[in-house]
């Protein structure tokens, strides 16, 4: 392979590895994380870095969800509706 090639594959392969993730509580509160959380060896929390470079800790028991960034960005236009079932009507 090329230099040029590798250096693409590279740069994709690493697109993703330090990507944000959006933490949403049990209470609506949204927090940001550079990076995946991290589930503790006891099992009873994540702990993450927040968008400001901050170490942080949230128990579990406030965890709603945890999901990449980019999926947010795709279920906030105003646009998508969704659809009932066929038949559940």
């Amino acid at each position: 392979m090329t230099k040029i090639s590798m250096l693409l594959l590279a740069l994709t392969l690493c697109a993703g590895c330090a990507s944000n993730y959006n933490i949403t509580l049990n209470n609506g509160e949204v927090v940001t994380s550079r990076g995946k959380p991290k589930l503790d060896k006891s099992k009873t929390g994540y702990y993450f870095t927040d968008a400001s470079g901050n170490p942080d800790y949230v128990s579990l028991g406030r965890v709603k969800e945890i999901a990449p960034q980019s999926w947010q960005k795709k279920y906030d236009d105003k646009s998508f509706k969704f659809l009932p079932a066929p038949g559940s009507q």
